[in-house]
């Protein structure tokens, strides 16, 4: 298993040696990270840059995530709601799912680096929907994010440029 990056706040038994699946995945973005938050904050925008997410809505009338606020989505063809339970805007943001299946955390770090930024993603899971999911499709996660992070390369870099 790969080191978990010591930048992510990990909710209690959520961290990288307390879960049955950890993923990682980092790549680096020509583009300032107020660019690249700005998208990753830019929720109902996703399904027009990252065809891994469908029919997203955020709750309680708010535009963009931050924390507390709670959207409903889904990816991997599964409907999910999700809540972010940690933000440090401009540098830090990660949502949780608690369904009966699996309970999940999804963290993203942005470090500013060499002119742009080094973003760092990485999840956890726990429960049987997790299991059942990484034995059936063990690279699905990890090829998933990395299709996100090159989406979020590419949105960000286009928008950099302008």
């Amino acid at each position: 298993m790969k080191q978990a990056s010591p930048l992510i706040h990990w909710p209690a038994g959520l961290e990288p040696h307390n879960v049955d699946v950890f993923v990682q995945n980092e790549g680096w973005i020509d583009a300032p990270p107020e660019i690249v938050w700005a998208n990753l904050i830019d929720a109902e925008q996703w399904p027009s840059w990252y065809a891994n997410s469908a029919d997203m809505r955020i709750e309680g009338g708010q535009s963009k995530l931050a924390m507390g606020v709670s959207f409903n989505w889904k990816t991997f063809g599964f409907p999910i709601r999700s809540t972010v339970v940690a933000c440090e805007p401009g540098r830090e943001i990660g949502w949780s799912v608690d369904n009966s299946e699996f309970t999940v955390h999804h963290a993203w770090v942005l470090v500013p680096e060499r002119g742009g930024t080094l973003v760092i993603t990485e999840e956890t899971q726990k429960g049987a929907g997790a299991i059942k999911f990484n034995i059936e499709q063990p690279k699905a996660m990890y090829n998933g994010h990395e299709f996100w992070l090159s989406a979020l390369k590419a949105r960000s870099e286009l928008m950099a440029r302008r």
